[in-house]
């Protein structure tokens, strides 16, 4: 399997990112779907929150099927990288879309620190 550059691993990410936020805008849209559901006043507004929820779906059904196809290539990238902390923080935020800050909090290292040594572990790794 040929591995992913810098430059699509950050491009895995960005799509896992774009899924979290549509998925959050759909959830906000259904909640108030359902604040404003029975009033007659609103069914005009309703219809229109129903159909782009309904886009938001399909966009987000596409965008995991691209990350499916994508997933064991990264999966197989990161695990080239031989140090265990620097492949781990690599995996959480790519992998996983965890952000470097919230990559801190679980490891209890400073952000910067891990950030940097998972860049120096790709380069040794020959991830460019």
């Amino acid at each position: 399997m040929v591995a992913m550059t810098k430059h699509e691993l950050r491009e895995f990410y960005r799509k896992k990112a774009e899924v979290f936020n549509l998925e959050q805008t759909a959830l906000g849209l259904q909640a108030y779907l359902e604040t404003i559901s029975g009033q007659e006043y609103h069914r005009d507004m309703a219809e229109s929150i129903r159909a782009d929820i309904a886009d938001l779906e399909k966009k987000i059904a596409q965008l995991h099927e691209e990350e499916a196809l994508l997933s064991d290539r990264v999966k197989a990238t990161l695990s080239r990288v031989e140090d265990d902390t620097a492949r781990i923080c690599l995996m959480l935020h790519y992998y996983e879309g965890l952000e470097w800050k919230q990559i801190e909090v679980i490891l209890r290292k400073k952000h910067t620190a891990l950030r940097n040594n998972a860049a120096r572990h790709l380069n040794y790794a020959g991830i460019k």
